[in-house]
């Protein structure tokens, strides 16, 4: 009968067995090795053959060292399947998207945030944004989710997640953990938040933030859409007003504008008497309309009674008809009683025949013929617009008669007025006016003048008194 050994260790085998007992090798790799000397047949008449011994061979056992590398190869494996298999559990966009979403249903303001993917700076009012984004049809905006978070996953195009109002909500965009491990990012749309002002007075107060208003317009900066608590107020001496406001900041357009500005927020003020005393709801401002000019800044809906007082001849105070209006409005409060029972200003009386548009007007006019004049030396052209034997008229008329017959040329190129003033009994134009004049030589000299004109009203017309010179800048010219 055969002897089978294993060729891996040496170790003998019994017939039966499959696998080495003592190595573990399969029977399939291990062979029947037969005796070197084959054990002969007994026979009585044989002589006796001499015995040989086989010796097995021998397993050498594993060191140390080896068993606990092999250990340690074997644990680090499984640390890495394990490891890779974690990651891949971590980043995928599935688990991020059901993280995010039922931290949402739970209110868990914690997660929700986490799980985004804020912009640098950004202005948000956790509680008003989940309710925002919560505020539709939940287990569709879920599935709307994980379709477009897979998608992006698959092919890295970034898709946007619109609200069922169609606000734009987020942006989802791929991205990869440790180059290879891919997952998604969240990132929310945002509105920037402007206040459009020209108004001196009054403030915002949003998220805990006060913005004061100082004639210009200011960036608030980017925000989360949401429903905000706002609060407008003023503290201006004669209506101030505190307004809560709750307003609606969405991603429908990119800027949302808070808009105060003196033309919706100002009640405008005019009346037949500038000097006459302001009341509001019945209490006296002690100022008069030309102080006040207008009244607010008014944030909400209010209404206001105005009306005005003025002294009489008879040293009695006249009243005003009584005007209601609103913020963005206009009023005028004209008197009941006859003008010539009401105590008039010199101010007053003057405005009454001086008009600030035709004087300005007529000023330009003058301006126009001037050049014509100089150009063509004809003093005909401006003395309909000069006062006889006024300093303006004989001034102008001595400079024409010292440049007679000589050759020169003057090109008016600006003549700007910059004030109307009214007095008791004139007025004062001011202007600004830039020329350029060529001498009989060709020499050129530009000239920037600043003016004053006197005009007076004579038989119904308006006349220049006087022309004062403020200040002149000049220079040469090619």
């Amino acid at each position: 009968m055969a002897l089978k050994f294993c060729t891996q260790c040496g170790s003998k085998l019994a017939q039966a067995d499959s696998f080495c007992p003592e190595c573990g090798t399969a029977l399939e790799t291990a062979a029947t090795v037969e005796s070197a000397v084959p054990v002969p047949e007994f026979s009585p008449n044989a002589s006796p053959s001499p015995t040989i011994h086989t010796t097995p061979i021998q397993k050498k056992p594993l060191s140390l060292w080896k068993k606990i590398a092999l250990t340690a190869s074997i644990v680090a494996a499984l640390a890495l399947v394990g490891a890779h298999l974690t990651m891949k559990n971590l980043t995928a966009p599935e688990g991020k998207i059901e993280a995010f979403y039922n931290a949402l249903i739970n209110d868990d303001k914690e997660t929700v945030f986490s799980e985004l993917s804020l912009p640098k700076d950004v202005i948000y009012s956790p509680e008003a944004y989940m309710s925002y984004v919560k505020d539709q049809d939940m287990p569709l905006f879920l599935n709307h989710l994980q379709e477009n978070a897979l998608n992006v996953a698959n092919d890295g195009l970034t898709r946007t997640i619109v609200h069922e109002n169609e606000d734009e909500l987020f942006r989802i965009q791929q991205t990869k953990t440790l180059g290879i491990y891919k997952s998604i990012i969240i990132e929310p749309i945002t509105t920037l938040v402007k206040i459009e002002t020209d108004l001196n007075e009054g403030k915002l107060v949003l998220e805990n933030k006060e913005y004061s208003f100082e004639g210009k317009n200011i960036d608030l900066g980017l925000f989360l859409p949401g429903l905000y608590k706002v609060e407008v107020q003023s503290n201006n001496t004669y209506i101030p007003n505190n307004v809560p406001r709750d307003v609606k900041i969405s991603t429908t357009e990119r800027e949302h504008i808070f808009s105060f500005t003196k033309e919706n927020s100002m009640i405008q003020l005019d009346g037949d008497f500038p000097d006459s005393l302001v009341y509001i709801d019945g209490k006296s401002t002690k100022k008069t309309i030309k102080e006040l000019k207008e009244l607010g800044p008014i944030f909400d809906d209010r209404e206001v009674t105005i009306h005005a007082t003025k002294k009489t001849v008879n040293a009695d105070w006249a009243e005003s008809y009584s005007e209601t209006a609103q913020a963005g409005e206009t009023v005028h409060l004209s008197f009941p009683y006859h003008e010539d029972v009401i105590e008039k200003t010199s101010e007053e009386i003057a405005a009454e025949f001086f008009d600030e548009d035709e004087l300005s007007s007529f000023v330009k006019n003058f301006r126009s013929d001037y050049e014509d004049a100089l150009n063509d030396q004809d003093f005909s052209y401006i003395s309909p617009y000069l006062m006889e034997g006024s300093p303006a008229y004989s001034e102008l008329k001595d400079f024409m008669g010292e440049y007679e017959d000589k050759a020169f040329h003057y090109d008016f190129t600006q003549d700007d007025v910059t004030d109307v003033s009214i007095a008791s009994d004139q007025a004062i134009v001011s202007t600004n006016e830039k020329f350029v004049f060529t001498n009989h030589k060709g020499a050129v000299t530009h000239y920037d003048r600043t003016k004053e004109y006197t005009i007076k009203l004579i038989e119904d017309e308006y006349k220049i008194y006087s022309i004062n010179i403020l200040d002149t800048d000049k220079g040469g010219g090619n």
